[in-house]
């Protein structure tokens, strides 16, 4: 049990390193306690500690996205960012109604059963709307991918720490490991007694493993859609745009209206038009790494693991998206952003005083 502990601390827990002496000691001294007030547990007992250090990527991280719901009409910026409020609201439900399934759990455990079913439906239930946040948003870059990279809907904040119109896929593994190591601290002294916090903190050897496994096959996929992005961010100053940039301040320099400025003007919205395909095949791209590392993350949890996993994600993305809404202005006059988004404050427990 205790090597496991400090496997855990030590794998996503990296900002304990510097109290690693402090934590072993403490695991030590639980440990002699134990064993004086259960002499029979002492035969053939060994502590070990195994220590764990990953490879970490100093990637910059932001959890916020830009979608809207499936609508009748095409999906254009305005229309997308009416939608994009109504998904917020539909965040904020599914944020509380996940708190209230992880603080209902029975206390007999021949109830528990039932209570994971609920729990994995209504996760089931959350994923789904995220499926169709991503399919949707699929439709709006599809129509008009400049205004959809640059919306007024979300705050400069937010918009600083974006990559590729959304958020870093690897940063739902620095979710999952934050999280993680604030339960995993909260819930230390049970662990310890052999108990089970029905959280984050439980997460296996096994499952850390895995979850490891995707983060790297995850930051491949990301690499390589960044200098995808890179490479066609170059093409705004190959030989086609140059000449087109030339051409067309040659007929701004002779101010008249030619057939020839007609044609340079063809010429550059058919170019333009190309890239701004492409792009939006690239922000599709993202798109989908999204998505798919966030049901592969959820895909490796236990149903309540992987309800606590998405309070955090709802949490992060709803305040952020206030606080950045708030810096930039949008409140009630007096610089306070209006409650209608309200969520709560950070839950690192399922039972919480």
């Amino acid at each position: 049990m205790f090597n496991q502990l400090a496997y855990k601390f030590t794998h996503y827990c990296p900002q304990f390193m510097n109290n690693l002496p402090l934590i072993l000691l403490t695991i030590h001294q639980h440990a002699l306690i134990n064993l004086t007030l259960n002499p029979s547990t002492s035969n053939n007992m060994t502590i070990q500690t195994q220590l764990f250090v990953p490879t970490q990527d100093t990637t910059q991280i932001q959890m916020t996205t830009s979608d809207t719901r499936h609508s009748n009409t095409t999906p254009g910026p305005d229309h997308f960012g009416h939608f994009f409020e109504t998904w917020l609201g539909e965040q904020n439900r599914d944020l509380e109604a996940l708190i209230a399934a992880v603080e209902s759990k029975p206390e007999s455990t021949q109830s528990q059963p039932e209570w994971t079913r609920s729990v994995s439906e209504l996760v089931s239930r959350v994923m789904r709307h995220y499926e169709n946040y991503y399919r949707v948003k699929s439709e709006s870059v599809r129509n008009d991918v400049v205004h959809m990279m640059t919306p007024a809907w979300r705050s400069h904040l937010e918009d600083a720490f974006l990559w590729i119109g959304g958020w870093r896929p690897t940063m739902a593994f620095h979710l999952l490991y934050s999280i993680a190591g604030l339960q995993l601290e909260a819930g230390l002294s049970e662990l310890l007694q052999g108990l089970s916090t029905d959280d984050l903190a439980d997460l296996s050897p096994t499952q850390l493993d895995r979850i490891d496994e995707l983060q790297r096959q995850t930051l491949r996929e990301e690499k390589a859609l960044t200098e995808s992005l890179a490479a066609h961010q170059e093409t705004v100053a190959d030989s086609a745009m140059v000449e087109l940039s030339h051409l067309a301040t040659e007929v701004i320099r002779s101010d008249s209206v030619t057939r020839d400025a007609n044609s340079v003007r063809e010429r550059v919205d058919s170019e333009l038009a190309g890239k701004e395909e492409k792009l939006g095949e690239i922000v599709r791209e993202a798109d989908h790494l999204r998505l798919k590392t966030l049901k592969d993350v959820v895909g490796l949890l236990d149903p309540v693991q992987a309800a606590h996993y998405l309070i955090a994600a709802a949490e992060l993305h709803l305040r952020v998206h206030e606080w950045g809404k708030k810096k930039d202005g949008y409140g009630n006059g007096n610089g306070v952003v209006r409650p209608a988004n309200r969520g709560v404050g950070p839950r690192l427990r399922a039972n919480v005083s």
